[in-house]
């Protein structure tokens, strides 16, 4: 038996989630039984679908009961072995906010190369790299000499996908909320022209402004007002690649103009996507996005919080839009 500590969903938000909705607590994990592995949390992210899976209404899935461990993605070192993984190997999987973790592999998505660094896992080389790659490539198809607008270009999702349609030969256009966050999408991850939202009263008219030529492909992590502005710039057959709605709530439809006639005229392709429904291309993407990085063409920033007890202040920031690039939990050394 080991001794150690999770974070618990103690009740659920109303709205985005705060601090008082979890609680950490001491846990005592057991030591592996056959076909078992014993797991040691290194790293775990923190991430916007975090709001929908704890929520009462996600939306899709299951509701989680209170007091289960806070959902997370996360990098874990295998140190003990009663399966086929070998101690020492570094894995991913949704293992959760804590210290400790019993696992009988099913949780298992990926087993790390040696050479990888464990963090990238979860970011370039990880979900957030798969997400962003399937949203540019295999949803919006993007192709060389088309213009591409990001939405919440500095996140980490958005500055992928920014970069990796730059390297397909985009020009790319990020929106992002404030000077600094423009600044970083400009020098840091190459963006062609960044819109700062907050300094705009017409969103419409600035998206205008920056492509005049209009908007091939839109990929898209806000929603609301933000998809609406976008909308009304999206050049014929023009695609839209729905990766979130945070500004819309998960239990809600939300509400806004009606871009059927839009959609109608202009022969638009508006796809909302889950990374899951391409994991038979996990291998290929993952091979590009090791290309990318290894060239030098991949760069994202992180914000490296020590200690999964400050997991749920992250999150509450993260959704606040206190942080650019990706946000990472220090579990252990």
């Amino acid at each position: 038996m080991r001794s150690g500590h999770a974070v618990v969903l103690r009740s659920y938000p109303e709205g985005l989630p705060r601090t008082t909705d979890f609680e950490w607590v001491s846990e005592t994990t057991p030591e592996p039984g056959d076909g078992q592995v014993l797991l040691r949390i290194l790293w775990a992210s923190i991430d916007p679908a975090m709001r929908t899976w704890h929520s009462a209404r996600p939306g899709r899935g299951v509701v989680r009961p209170l007091g289960t461990v806070m959902k997370a993605v996360a990098v874990a070192e295998v140190v003990e072995s009663r399966n086929s993984l070998r101690v020492g190997d570094h894995v991913v999987g949704s293992f959760g906010m804590r210290e400790w973790c019993v696992s009988d592999g099913a949780d298992v998505t990926r087993v790390l190369d040696a050479s990888i660094e464990p963090r990238l896992g979860l970011g370039s080389l990880g979900h957030i790299g798969l997400t962003a790659f399937a949203g540019v490539h295999k949803v919006a198809r993007a192709q060389a000499g088309e213009t591409v607008l990001v939405s919440s270009a500095a996140g980490a999702t958005g500055a992928l996908a920014g970069q990796i349609a730059a390297a397909a030969g985009c020009r790319v256009i990020g929106i992002a909320g404030g000077p600094d966050k423009v600044a970083i999408c400009r020098t840091e991850y190459g963006f062609d022209m960044c819109i700062d939202r907050h300094a705009e009263t017409d969103l419409a008219r600035a998206i205008r402004t920056a492509a005049p030529e209009g908007i091939d492909v839109f990929f898209d992590n806000v929603g609301g007002p933000t998809l609406d502005a976008a909308m009304q710039n999206m050049n014929a057959l023009g695609r839209v690649a729905i990766c979130g709605t945070i500004s819309v709530r998960s239990s809600e439809p939300g509400h806004g103009p009606r871009h059927e006639r839009l959609m109608l005229d202009k022969q638009l392709t508006v796809q909302g996507f889950l990374t899951s429904q391409f994991e038979v291309d996990y291998p290929e993407m993952l091979e590009s996005l090791s290309l990318l990085h290894s060239e030098g063409r991949l760069h994202l920033r992180e914000v490296v919080v020590e200690g999964a007890e400050n997991a749920p202040l992250a999150l509450e920031q993260l959704l606040a839009g206190e942080f650019a690039g990706k946000v990472l939990v220090r579990i252990a050394a």
